[in-house]
């Protein structure tokens, strides 16, 4: 079921084709609710990018990042949900979407059992949704270094990649604003003041750390928003 915005609830709907994109049609009025499909396993499975219109009206929405996926755990099955077992053994249903579309209006962080969080809070309307990401994973990493090249006045939309080669698993994240993708504001070639992770020993075995370079990304954060808050407070009536 998508919300429809006509009848101000949740409804069964058709599709039909628009051009390159899918278009759900209410079953009761007949409302276009747009969305953004594509076909997985060789045409077998869709998965939604996301709808257009509040998928819970009014409501917080708590999504995770899983294996390139944006997944929002639901209670029950749906009729878009998936099955799947967590680490820990317990069995869970969820929807999974190719990306998320939104403004990014706050970015905090946050201690938890399984170690440091980011918590990105995206608004699409009436629709605040969560987005929750491990502190030091590709996803955030990503995410973080193209954030200062981010218009946060804009929309933007958030898609995760996972890609396993040689049995080494990379996960990174797209930003795409204006229809175009956002390039990283720090590469290697130009770090722009990011500090590089350090190579460390730990109980004997060599590891990489980057708590530099996260403290780093975590202080960006709080200054970017600081300005952004400025600037709205600079504003002339």
């Amino acid at each position: 079921m998508l919300y429809c915005k006509h009848c101000k609830s949740d409804k069964d709907y058709h599709t039909c084709t628009n051009g390159p994109h899918t278009q759900a049609l209410c079953i009761d009025c007949g409302n276009h609710i747009k969305f953004i499909s594509k076909k997985l396993n060789g045409g077998t499975d869709t998965a939604i990018f996301k709808p257009m219109g509040s998928i819970i009206k009014n409501s917080a929405i708590y999504l995770t990042i899983s294996d390139g996926k944006i997944c929002r755990r639901v209670q029950s099955p749906t009729s878009t949900s998936k099955e799947r077992q967590t680490k820990d053994g317990k069995l869970i249903h969820e929807e999974q979407y190719h990306g998320w579309s939104g403004k990014i209006t706050d970015i905090t962080t946050r201690q938890t059992d399984y170690g440091k969080e980011w918590n990105v809070t995206i608004e699409d309307g009436d629709t605040k949704a969560f987005l929750q990401m491990k502190y030091s994973s590709g996803y955030a990493s990503a995410f973080l270094k193209t954030l200062p090249n981010v218009d946060l006045s804009k929309d933007v939309e958030l898609m995760p990649k996972s890609e396993t080669t040689d049995g080494k698993t990379k996960t990174t994240m797209f930003i795409k604003q204006d229809g175009k993708a956002i390039k990283w504001a720090y590469t290697k070639d130009n770090p722009n003041g990011l500090p590089s992770m350090k190579k460390i020993k730990v109980k004997g075995v060599d590891v990489w750390d980057d708590s530099d370079m996260m403290e780093h990304l975590e202080a960006m954060v709080k200054s970017k928003f600081a300005n952004s808050k400025q600037d709205d407070l600079d504003v002339p009536f």
